[in-house]
């Protein structure tokens, strides 16, 4: 048989020629509209995932950092620097190295708003090669403290990007832009955010936050030298009244079921006595 009898006789078992199948490896040989699974888990660009466009709306996170003046920039840089150390010390576990910051951890949060943040505008977009040049620490330290600190609340950030003028098919589209950081403090825990309005609001913050501590402490003390049958009006009383009194009737059966326990064990333990000596109960009639 000739070359073109045996291909055909080929052909007629199922065989494909590897000409007809490689087209289609790949996607190259696929219609616009087709829906292509990979294509959407990967762009195949050089960029970090979870990253927008600069000019993404997303990406507009700068805000003006206490009112946009230098001072008062200045100053609420310096309490939260000493709200992230206090913060640092009060946690440290007993016997650790370091605390959930870390002394690098506070460094990196005190560069980033004295080097490389505008109060006015809230901008602070350094990369991380100029925060390992203003600290002197390694790649790894770096990184490692702005994931504490960001895992805190102390700071957050947005992954962005910038289109770069390649024609579609001779290189990335985009490029990989620096990190815009900004500060959410509402992230903070309760006690940390408290602190630090307390610090920033200066020696009247401070005085009125002792003066709350101090008459809590003195309601929670007269709660518990309350009698139970008046518990209720002194916790709903103004609130609830009807809750108030539910709550007085409890407390007064409560009370009256205590007092009758008291008295029954009283009669128990002057019974035993009388049992145990008998004499002493026979020379007193």
């Amino acid at each position: 048989m000739g070359y073109e009898q045996n291909r055909g006789q080929r052909s007629s078992y199922g065989a494909v020629p590897i000409g007809r199948i490689t087209p289609n490896i790949g996607g190259l040989n696929r219609s616009p509209g087709a829906k292509d699974s990979l294509t959407k888990r990967r762009t195949f660009q050089p960029v970090r995932r979870s990253s927008f466009d600069v000019s993404d709306r997303r990406a507009q996170v700068f805000r003006p950092i206490a009112g946009g003046g230098v001072a008062a920039g200045l100053k609420w840089k310096d309490k939260l620097v000493q709200t992230a150390q206090e913060f640092d010390d009060t946690n440290k576990e007993f016997g650790a190295r370091l605390g959930p910051i870390g002394d690098s951890g506070v460094r990196v949060l005190d560069t980033l708003l004295t080097r490389c943040c505008d109060f006015k505008t809230g901008r602070c977009e350094p990369s991380i090669d100029t925060i390992m040049r203003y600290t002197r620490y390694a790649r790894a330290t770096v990184v490692n403290a702005l994931a504490r600190l960001k895992r805190h609340g102390f700071i957050d950030w947005v992954r962005r990007t910038r289109r770069i003028d390649n024609e579609r098919g001779e290189g990335p589209q985009v490029a990989q832009e620096t990190n815009a950081y900004f500060f959410e403090l509402t992230k903070l825990p309760g006690r940390v955010y408290e602190r630090f309005k307390q610090l920033l609001g200066g020696r009247a913050a401070i005085k009125e936050a002792q003066r709350r501590k101090q008459a809590n402490q003195a309601r929670e003390k007269a709660l518990l030298a309350t009698s139970p049958s008046k518990l209720g009006s002194a916790l709903a009383g103004e609130c609830d009244p009807e809750l108030a009194r539910v709550l007085d009737r409890l407390g007064a059966a409560i009370e009256a079921n205590e007092e009758e326990s008291e008295g029954r064990s009283e009669d128990d333990c002057a019974s035993s006595v009388n049992e145990q000596n008998p004499s002493s109960v026979s020379k007193n009639e």
